[in-house]
Formats: structure tokens, sequence, C-alpha cells
């Protein structure tokens, strides 16, 4: 029902249109009102990227990724994109690599989870299946577990850093088709121990004939681990006999514009290959297994560039100087006596929250820093823990200058907001 004060033109298509540029003003005109990107202190997507990138996509914008026998150098780029990524994640067998780029790692974890329950019925289960994962696993695990009719077994956190690997062993059974590992938590930053639930299910394998793998979810670890000198040394990949998938995000550390994913699996048997699609239509024939269909294949495109652009030592840079902001954070946070830390992260993610129970609402505190710009998130930490954090990302964009002018933000805001209630 149209709303009275909503001008006609708002909700319907115009009977005559306007000139290009007067569409541009009109809606470059409205979109001042969002704030900008480089102040979403939570966001962890890429908000630039070099000219040339830009260009290289705008060109490619209208190929359709599809159609893989029309744009078959396209086909090619992405074939190669996922066989190097591939060997970024140590695949046993780069050509027997099963991989594709996805809309981004919600889709990449639907699918995930469909090939898990796949080959779990495969193997002759009649049951109920369930996933077993933590309570500091992303929203979109529940979110496709609900789709996909699979029981979700969430075993909560009870302290931020601790993971309660005894708790996780207790919950899975012969119906589980899998265990969600987090190579950096949404939400604080924390990294799955990997390597110990790697052992404890081959353990329970071998005791019980079950083959319950595991999936890492990668999201925002996954551009990082393997390109930091100390952190290359941790198995958390295909190294370990038991990972039968990653998903990874080209939007957050592989530097893209939103939206790109990565999904790889093991290898060809871990697809199964009744769920690959064959579209016939098309010039040729063509197979994919994603859920979308159409998409741009700009963005496939542009971490091409980046991977050129940047190479093995372009990425360490970015994230160790990424890495190293986020040090400068968290000791100025450290210094900040109304403030504590949350989590120990080995990735560019600082959360924190108030020393002690404020005397004001939060949100008055964000809506202040709002003002300054800054776009601070602030939520309940899931599961049995119940402290209520803030969460700052460090991006490749926010410079040492931004960090200082924020720290002295935060301080400000907080006297501010203190002394209104106080008085």
């Amino acid at each position: 029902m149209q709303n009275n004060n909503t001008p006609y033109e708002k909700i319907h298509v115009l009977q005559e249109g306007i000139p290009a540029y007067e569409a541009l003003e009109r809606i470059s005109k409205e979109l001042e009102k969002d704030g900008l990107p480089n102040y979403d202190l939570g966001s962890y997507t890429a908000i630039e990227m070099p000219a040339e990138a830009k260009l290289l996509i705008q060109l490619t914008l209208g190929k359709n990724m599809i159609n893989k026998n029309e744009y078959s150098q396209t086909t090619i780029i992405h074939e190669r994109l996922v066989k190097i990524i591939g060997n970024l994640l140590h695949v046993p067998d780069e050509n027997d690599i099963c991989g594709s780029s996805t809309t981004g790692s919600s889709e990449a974890i639907f699918m995930a989870l469909l090939a898990a329950k796949w080959r779990w019925k495969q193997n002759g289960n009649q049951g109920d299946p369930n996933l077993v994962l933590c309570s500091n696993a992303h929203i979109s695990w529940h979110k496709s577990a609900r789709f996909l009719d699979i029981q979700v077994r969430e075993v909560p956190l009870h302290i931020v850093n601790e993971y309660p690997i005894e708790a996780v062993r207790a919950s899975i059974d012969e119906n589980t088709i899998g265990v969600v590992a987090v190579l950096g938590c949404t939400y604080v930053g924390f990294c799955d121990p990997i390597v110990q639930i790697n052992e404890m299910l081959e353990a329970v394998n071998t005791q019980y004939g079950w083959d319950v793998g595991i999936h890492v979810d990668a999201a925002i670890g996954g551009f990082v681990y393997p390109f930091v000198a100390h952190l290359q040394k941790v198995r958390w990949d295909f190294r370990l006999p038991l990972v039968k998938s990653i998903n990874l995000s080209g939007h957050k550390y592989g530097l893209v514009y939103p939206g790109l994913g990565w999904l790889l699996f093991r290898d060809q048997n871990c697809f199964p290959e009744e769920l690959k699609t064959t579209a016939e239509y098309l010039y040729g024939v063509s197979k994919s297994f994603t859920v979308s269909f159409s998409r741009s294949s700009s963005l496939i495109i542009a971490q091409q560039f980046c991977f050129l652009h940047y190479g093995m030592n372009g990425y360490k840079n970015i994230i160790e100087n990424c890495l190293w902001n986020a040090e400068i954070l968290t000791e100025a946070i450290q210094k900040c006596n109304f403030l504590q830390l949350v989590s120990e992260s080995t990735l560019p993610i600082v959360a924190f929250k108030f020393t002690e129970e404020p005397s004001f609402p939060l949100v008055i505190y964000t809506e202040l820093l709002r003002k300054r710009k800054w776009m601070l998130p602030y939520y309940k930490l899931s599961g049995e823990l119940e402290d209520t954090v803030m969460r700052i990302v460090i991006r490749k964009d926010m410079t040492l200058e931004m960090i200082f002018r924020l720290v002295e933000d935060l301080e400000e805001c907080y006297k501010i907001v203190k002394n209104e209630y106080t008085t």
C-alpha cells in the first residue's frame, strides 16, 4: 500500500525518463546520507582497488561468467585461479582439485554443506544428519543448515580464546556430516585449533569406523595465513588429512571488491558429480556447481589482477602492515583505562569492551562517534559469553594517522558521554 507521504516517483517507475546527468546527480545526492566506507570500523570488505583494476572491472562487467564457451579465456583464468588458490592451501594434487568462485562465503558455505551431506548419504547413512560447530561460527552456517534440513549441534564457548574440544568430541556421532573449524571468528578474530580438531577426529573415526571430516571457514584468515612467515608454518589447510573443503573471501583480505568468495575441495571425490549442473542451451556445454548462475566475471578478473600486481611479497607487505597497525591499536587501547581487550587474535582484528559496565547506553557512545564519521559496531557475544564487545577491523585502507585519530575520538567521546550521565 502506498504511503501518502511518499512521493510517487520513489515507488513507481517514471513514465518519462530523465537525462543521465540528472539521474546521476539525484542518486549521488541521496547517497550522501550513507556513511563513508573507510570509516566503517567493523567491515572486513575491501573498499579500494588500483585504477588499473577498476578499468579491468569496467571492461568485463558485461561478461557473464556462466557463458564459459563464449568467454573461453575468462574460463581459463578462472580455472587458473582455482589452482593458484589451491596451491596456497597446499592441495595434494592441483590436477585433481575441485573448486570455484562464488558470490561470497555464504554461497560457498551452502555448497560445502550440501556436498558434505551428499557424501554422508553416499556412505549409506540413514539417520538425521547433523553438523557440529562452536558458537563462534558465522550465522551463515545456521542459515544454510536450515535450508538443507541439517541439525546444528552448537557447542557454546565459555571463554573467548578457549576451544571446547572435548565438548565438540562429545557432540559427534555416526550421523555427523562434518565439523566446522573457523580460521578467524567474525566476532573477535579467534582461530580454532584446527590441528587438534584433526587429531581428535582421526581418533574418533578410527575408534568408531566413521568418516567425519572438517570444513575450514577461512573467510577471514584464508588470505592472511599464506602470506605471513610465522603463520605459514601453521597447519590448518589441506596439509591436514581430514580437511575436506575450505572457503575463503576474495573481498576481504583477498583485496577484491565485494562480493567474491572461493570454495575449494580437497579433490574431485569430495564434491559428488551428481551435484554439478550441466547447461547445454548455451554455446556448447558448460558445468557448474554453484547456486548462482548468471553473474559478472569482473571480480574474478579483479582477483587475477591482484595476484599479478601484488604477488606473494606484495600481499605479505600489505597483510603485515595490517597486523602491525592492529598491534599499535591494541597497545593504544590497553592504555585506555576504560577499555579492555577481549581477544588474542593472530589476525588484524581488535575486539574490546568497557572495563566496567557503563552508566550510559552504548548506543549513545557509538552515535557520538558516528558524528565524527566513525561507525563502530557493538554486539553481545554468542554462546555462554555475556560480554558486549566492540570490534575494529584493520584493513589495507586504514593508516596510522587514522588509528591515532580514532583513539583520540574513542577517549574524547567516552569523557563526554560519561560526564553527561554522571552530572
